[in-house]
């Protein structure tokens, strides 16, 4: 449980759960606003 609360496992959470959302939702618009920042961030 202590793992959990450490700053890693919050991250690890986070990722996963993102991770999650995002094979659940394949074509959301979440995925599409990051493909769109990406693609506008390495643009420039």
């Amino acid at each position: 449980m202590e793992e959990i609360l450490t700053e890693d496992g919050v991250i690890k959470a986070r990722k996963a759960a993102i991770r999650r959302i995002k094979d659940s939702y394949p074509g959301s618009k979440l995925e599409l606003w990051r493909k769109v920042y990406w693609l506008v961030k390495n643009t420039h």
